[in-house]
């Protein structure tokens, strides 16, 4: 194999790899439902984070689906995340717009 095709072989595996433009890590589609005690949770924040890159976000509907958005994209960052699932309510009376 001559050099030039295997510098050219090694670019566009490296475009490939990192994506051509994107503006940071490959991301790929993540959903799913969110439940608690078998119930579907509704209007809660699930949040992606990888170790590298921007975090990615999503909130649950009605039936508990999700569907992640990372930098206006459909998707996590590819690789390890951590998870996290916030829910937050209120059991007492709503408090007053200016005390």
């Amino acid at each position: 194999m001559s050099t030039r095709v295997a510098v050219f072989c090694a670019g566009v595996l490296f475009l490939n790899v990192v994506g051509c433009g994107s503006g940071g890590p490959a991301v790929y589609p993540v959903s799913g439902t969110v439940t608690y005690n078998g119930a579907p949770v509704e209007n809660a924040q699930v949040t992606f984070i990888p170790e590298n890159g921007a975090p990615g976000m999503g909130q649950t509907d009605a039936s508990g689906k999700y569907q992640i958005a990372t930098r206006g994209e459909n998707g996590a960052v590819v690789g390890l995340n951590k998870v996290t699932i916030t829910k937050i309510s209120s059991s007492g009376p709503a408090m007053p717009a200016n005390p």
